[in-house]
């Protein structure tokens, strides 16, 4: 029964009838009009090099045990996460061909999905940080603290992604909004547990004590929704502008 659920959910979310099967299962690896698939791969290598060694500096310095608290760790690690699970795509792609395997791998439903987390995950924890948290923590922390905070883990992972976007061929598959959803919930049980036990908010003012706290912290759950609307009608249009496929991505 377990499995019937998970092939409909499975089904549910990647059968999009506007690309054929092929197309689906070498989005991941293609590189779209703007590039080329060697300078799409290069490119993500280089990227996923430097953000290892940011994420190695982040769970050394910082202790992983406590960062899991943070969303921003959450986008941190599945942008992380994204591009090494890309790199790997491409050694099994290579792997898979020396072996002369031509049945298509799932790889690319792991990366794709890598790739929806990410980049809508980091447009919110970056929107969010630069508009209502920057201003509170540009005042009240060292200037060593502010450059880590802005640089390494409010502006790279962001970057590193728009780029990856840029040049790629993913498409964001609208039915993907649910699973998003979710995680954003489970995170937000874990805020409030974490906020509760121990009696400081990981957040300045999302206490979950008053009404206005549950409005900003539910708040996210929407604001999450719209900004993978956006993601989700910027990648029809990079696919009608670049002609990625020949049909039209309605």
């Amino acid at each position: 029964m377990t499995k019937g659920c998970l092939d409909r959910l499975d089904a549910h979310i990647w059968q999009n009838t506007d690309f054929t099967d092929e197309e689906k299962t070498r989005s991941h690896l293609s590189a779209n009009p703007l590039s080329s698939d060697n300078c799409l791969f290069y490119t993500r290598a280089v990227i996923a090099l430097l953000m290892s060694a940011a994420f190695t500096y982040e769970t050394l310095q910082y202790k992983f045990p406590v960062e899991y608290k943070f969303f921003t760790f959450w986008g941190f690690a599945l942008t992380e996460a994204y591009f090494v699970a890309v790199m790997a795509a491409y050694a099994r792609n290579a792997y898979r061909k020396h072996k002369g395997l031509e049945a298509p791998s799932r790889m690319w439903k792991v990366v794709s999905s890598l790739f929806h987390f990410a980049v809508t995950f980091e447009v919110v924890i970056t929107l969010i940080y630069w508009t209502l948290l920057w201003p509170y923590e540009k005042v009240n922390s060292p200037l060593a603290h502010i450059f880590y905070s802005t640089c390494l883990v409010h502006l790279l992972p962001l970057t590193y992604l728009s780029i990856d976007f840029c040049f790629n061929s993913i498409h964001i598959e609208w039915n993907f909004v649910w699973p998003l959803i979710v995680t954003l919930f489970l995170y937000g049980q874990v805020n409030i547990i974490v906020t509760a036990s121990t009696k400081t908010p990981v957040y300045p003012g999302l206490d979950w004590n008053c009404w206005l706290s549950w409005t900003v912290g539910l708040a996210c759950l929407p604001f999450g929704f719209a900004a993978f609307w956006c993601l989700h009608r910027l990648s029809d249009w990079k696919y009608r502008k670049l002609g990625i496929t020949g049909q039209l991505v309605s």
